[in-house]
């Protein structure tokens, strides 16, 4: 092999070592939530709102659209998503109608959860 045919390959190494990497995240998939909804014993009415919070900042909200329902079960149906920058598995604290209460649970990136609020 020559040398000009030698110093071709090299440039050619050196040229395509010379390109940054990309780097792609994956995205972090969000915890699904769905279920009945209650308030003083009464099925929610639409347009109840629930907040979903972790840390204190809010990572997600849902309005209802049938009295004592929010979301569903099916793959088309709505849900309370909640998503963003959460690392671990941290206490997710909902509000309804502005009112901070029970349940609690964790977050779990790609979990579909039935959760009833009473």
């Amino acid at each position: 092999m020559s040398i000009s045919k030698t110093l071709k390959i090299f440039v050619i190494i050196l040229a395509v070592a010379s390109i940054p990497a990309v780097v792609f995240a994956v995205p972090q998939l969000p915890h699904l939530f769905y279920g009945t909804i209650t308030i003083n014993g009464s099925p929610a009415p639409t347009g109840t709102v629930i907040i979903a919070k972790v840390g204190g900042v809010e990572k997600g909200r849902i309005t209802t659209t049938v009295v004592g329902k929010y979301g569903g079960p099916g793959a088309y149906d709505s849900k309370l998503l909640v998503q963003g920058d959460i690392s671990g598995s941290p206490e997710i604290i909902f509000t309804v109608s502005g009112v901070s209460g029970t349940p609690t649970t964790t977050f779990q990136s790609g979990e579909i959860t039935k959760l009833d609020f009473a």
